[in-house]
């Protein structure tokens, strides 16, 4: 099984480096900050508890997600769009917007 790439509605419309680079940041500390008073929480990839406290630079530290990424023309600011992973989570999700983790195939032949 190959993965497929999501089929756009037609209000969701690509978004330029120069748009992600002109969103206002300080509005979006204030939606992480929202988020971080729901924790402890379980993660949305890997159910796994998200804990707070843990230093940003742990993988199971928290990290604000959106649902429908912003280069694929998710509002970065709505918050039906954010959800809670963890730091490894969230990279390995990729901009994709699929709710399941990929399947990972395994060890043994």
């Amino acid at each position: 099984m190959s993965w497929k790439a999501p089929i756009r509605s037609a209000t969701q419309k690509p978004v330029s480096s120069k748009q992600r680079r002109d969103i206002d940041h300080s509005r979006l500390r204030r939606e992480r900050r929202k988020l971080e008073k729901r924790l402890p929480a379980p993660c949305a990839w890997c159910g796994k508890t998200v804990e707070p406290g843990i230093d940003y630079r742990d993988p199971m530290a928290f990290e604000l997600d959106h649902i429908i990424p912003v280069s694929l023309g998710g509002d970065p600011f709505d918050p039906n769009n954010h959800q809670i992973m963890h730091k490894s989570c969230n990279a390995s999700k990729g901009n994709r917007t699929d709710k399941m983790p990929p399947l990972r195939a395994s060890r043994e032949w």
